[in-house]
């Protein structure tokens, strides 16, 4: 017997919430499959996915493991990855360096832009804007069922 068959059979398990470090082991692939929506930050403080209001948000969102993906890492990295995002995909960038770089590398790319987390953290008032940057998101992949 297989584990999600014991888990489902047995144990009458029916999902599992996916711990953080298998979203950082699927972030730092940097391969995109399925998902409809990427988080796109540059790697300052701490991770993005440890930040408790970021985490709020995918909840807010009701973002399922497997529907987004989250990449962390510098400009200069992203002119190499950039060639990995699917046009199809929705992108969610909260830095303006990369949200530059890919206005002028990828002009077609379903872009937003909006603060950072820790922003919203330093200041609340930044909230609003944010979750309709993510609202938007949601809708422009897809996903406004969610809403």
């Amino acid at each position: 017997m297989g584990w999600d068959l014991y888990l489902k059979e047995v144990l009458g398990v029916s999902e599992i919430v996916m711990p953080v470090r298998e979203v950082f082991a699927q972030a730092a692939s940097h391969e995109l499959q399925q998902e409809r929506i990427l988080f796109l930050a540059e790697p300052e403080g701490p991770k993005i996915l440890e930040l408790e209001i970021f985490q709020k948000m995918l909840m807010a969102m009701k973002l399922e493991f497997g529907e987004f993906a989250v990449w962390e890492l510098p400009v200069v990295e992203l002119s190499t990855e950039e060639k990995n995002i699917p046009n199809e995909i929705t992108v969610v960038s909260f830095s303006p360096e990369i949200s530059e770089f890919l206005q002028q590398q990828r002009p077609k790319l379903n872009l937003i832009t909006t603060h950072h987390p820790l922003e919203c953290i330093k200041n609340p008032q930044l909230k609003k804007p944010v979750w309709d940057a993510l609202k938007r998101a949601l809708s422009e992949a897809g996903l406004s069922d969610r809403l």
